[in-house]
């Protein structure tokens, strides 16, 4: 279910989202939703991707080799 909302935004900003709705076809709405959907990914991506990265470095140096160094 969809619910109104307000927001402000600069006039170049108005400029371009009607620009763009008018060269898609669609709402001005609609373009705001996929915006949205567009960065709430980008988000998501970016916490998984950091978790990833901060799970590696916590194994960095934790395993020795028996070997030593080489030279």
């Amino acid at each position: 279910m969809l619910k109104r909302t307000q927001i402000q935004i600069e006039s170049e900003e108005l400029h371009w989202l009607k620009q763009h709705a008018l060269g898609r076809n669609v709402s001005m709405s609609q373009i705001i939703r996929e915006c949205i959907a567009f960065y709430r990914t980008h988000i998501e991506k970016a916490k998984l991707l950091n978790s990833k990265k901060e799970k590696a470095l916590t194994v960095v140096g934790s395993f020795s080799s028996k070997k030593g160094p080489e030279r």
